[in-house]
């Protein structure tokens, strides 16, 4: 997708640089640059309602142009510090606030499918995490567009693991339409390529589908080392099916076939190479003992107190 080249506005004494031309919106467009990332859903649907009243299909084009302009990004470039960007600035969760409020006007969310599939590759993680709403908002319209990505290996980036993510929120969604979502995972995973991270993603959609029947086909891709053990673990697989794969399978195998040592060095490179610069000082204060922390499934609530499952609140971060 072609990148919209922005007239930057001059640095002001104020320590949030003025908006780019094309991003002076009217309410309630402008409410998406100045929210944060939403965190109510009343104020989503709120905004939803007089969109679609009030503009209908034009308010949906407005909002699939939002979610699009990649120029949001823009805004880090004022900041010496980036954090400060999300400490300080708003405008970095523009995009996704607008996919969240497509996925509440049901009567024309559909008519921006196209673009919001364009966005499935995105270098924005929040935009790519809050797309599944949206096409579950969609629903079985989104489904064969989005069976063509999983299945097309010259697409590009992250596209084909995301469109499986969106195709387990539909299925989560619209249970009528579970089985076949279920039954192009499972098609995908016997014509599993070297792509570990799509595998691990149909894997996950398949246990998220709660899929027991496909358990003998998930163990088989565990077998043959196609499913990345950081991404889901045959442990955490054995724990959200509820039964052990016979014969058993070695975590522990597979894991080093991915170049880790342990299961639990994944995603600990820094922090080894940082422990590993520390000289043992014999005179120092004991360690305080590790303790395992306690395993929580994909769907089960988030032990965070938020109400929403864990893959969807903290296990994003997973």
């Amino acid at each position: 997708m072609r990148k919209v080249i922005s007239k930057k506005p001059a640095r002001s004494a104020s320590p949030i640089p003025a908006n780019f031309p094309h991003h002076n919106f009217d309410e309630p467009y402008s409410d998406l640059l100045t929210s944060g990332e939403f965190d109510d859903e009343d104020d989503v649907l709120a905004i939803a309602l007089k969109i679609a009243l009030d503009h209908g299909e034009k308010g949906a084009l407005q909002l699939a142009a939002i979610a699009c302009d990649d120029t949001f990004d823009d805004y880090i470039d004022f900041y010496e510090n980036p954090e400060d960007f999300y400490q300080l600035d708003k405008r970095w969760a523009a995009r996704s606030n607008a996919i969240l409020v497509l996925s509440m006007m049901p009567e024309h969310a559909a008519i921006v499918l196209e673009q919001m599939l364009d966005q499935l590759d995105s270098d924005d993680d929040l935009v790519v995490e809050t797309l599944p709403f949206y096409f579950a908002n969609v629903g079985e319209l989104a489904i064969r567009p989005l069976i063509e990505i999983v299945n097309d290996p010259e697409e590009e980036g992250d596209g084909r693991a995301s469109a499986v993510d969106c195709l387990t929120e539909i299925a989560e969604a619209h249970p009528e339409l579970k089985k076949e979502i279920v039954r192009v995972f499972e098609t995908a995973l016997i014509r599993a390529e070297d792509e570990p991270a799509l595998n691990s993603q149909l894997v996950m959609g398949l246990l998220d589908c709660g899929s027991k029947e496909s358990s003998e086909l998930i163990f088989d891709a565990f077998r043959k080392h196609l499913i990345d053990p950081g991404l889901i673990s045959i442990e955490e697989t054995e724990l959200h099916l509820g039964f052990k794969a016979v014969p058993p399978i070695d975590g522990q195998e597979i894991s080093k076939a991915f170049g880790y040592d342990t299961l639990d060095e994944y995603g600990d490179d820094i922090l080894n190479e940082d422990e590993s610069d520390v000289i043992s000082d014999p005179d120092s204060e004991p360690q305080t003992p590790y303790v395992a922390e306690l395993k929580v499934g994909r769907n089960d609530p988030c032990p965070c107190g938020s109400g929403k499952k864990y893959k969807k609140c903290c296990g994003r971060a997973v």
